[in-house]
């Protein structure tokens, strides 16, 4: 099974498999310096994605820094604003 697959699935409910798959689909492109921003994931979007994956973690990382920066990142984004009707 996927890495990326076999990390949501331990999750039982489905929104919340969903939103640890899209951090980790945010991580990864942070890490490595890619622009992604594609709203739909393909075939071959979930290929690149799991090489990523198994690449960082083949790679002798800190993973404490790399999440402390990614938080740091998440938070500097500017939000849009919440529109209500």
């Amino acid at each position: 099974m996927p890495r990326i697959e076999q990390f949501s699935n331990q999750y039982s409910g489905s929104s919340i498999r969903s939103s640890y798959q899209s951090g980790v689909l945010a991580f990864l492109p942070f890490i490595y310096g890619l622009a992604w921003k594609a709203k739909r994931i393909t075939d071959e979007d979930t290929v690149k994605f799991e090489t990523l994956a198994n690449r960082y973690f083949i790679e002798e990382r800190n993973y404490e820094p790399d999440l402390i920066d990614f938080s740091n990142w998440k938070i500097s984004i500017p939000r849009r604003p919440l529109i209500l009707w």
